[in-house]
């Protein structure tokens, strides 16, 4: 996936590891081609920059958080349920 589509200045290329696959679909969808037009605004390459380009984009770590909320949550109901 690549750090520009979720909301960061620079293209960087990077994997998440998952073994959820409808979590992997997610992230693949959202961010597993660069869609941006022109030169991206920051380069992780020869940056002076005191920007922790390893850090990971915020919108990313949302959407990852949310998704193994809602299914530990689901999974929950779904113990009561059988209880």
């Amino acid at each position: 996936i690549y750090y520009c589509q979720f909301g960061r200045g620079e293209k960087k290329p990077t994997c998440i590891w998952t073994n959820d696959p409808t979590l992997g679909r997610i992230l693949e969808k959202m961010g597993g081609e660069c869609k941006c037009k022109g030169k991206h605004e920051e380069s992780v390459k020869g940056s002076t920059h005191k920007k922790n380009f390893a850090a990971l984009p915020m919108k990313l770590c949302n959407i990852i958080s949310d998704y193994v909320y809602t299914k530990h949550k689901q999974i929950k109901f779904e113990e009561y349920a059988g209880n």
